[in-house]
């Protein structure tokens, strides 16, 4: 079975780049919601539901400040493999052009 792939350098950065749009867009709202679960964890930690609430708080900025740092490495992963597809495919192309030339 044979399969013909392409990657495009371009496509790549493309996806790169919302990838960085939609964790732009994300990272206030994480961290607003970890914040305002945190106060509300505190301010009803006397409550039977405090401890919980603090519980998920915590759970949920670890969540999410993971999922961001994620979303980076994701980035910038793309964008890397991106120039790296574009390099390589100048080096196997000039390598072919040297064959031609000398034979």
């Amino acid at each position: 079975m044979s399969a013909d792939l392409h990657v495009s350098g371009r496509v790549l950065r493309v996806a790169a780049g919302v990838v960085e749009e939609v964790d732009s867009e994300l990272s206030p709202r994480v961290i607003t919601v970890a914040r305002d679960t945190t106060r509300a964890a505190l301010e009803v930690r006397n409550w039977s539901a405090g401890a919980a609430l603090a519980a998920v708080a915590h759970e949920w900025s670890g969540a999410l400040h993971a999922l961001h740092r994620r979303m980076t490495a994701h980035a910038e992963a793309l964008r890397i493999t991106g120039s790296s597809s574009e390099a390589t495919d100048a080096d196997i192309a000039e390598a072919f052009r040297r064959i031609r030339l000398h034979g």
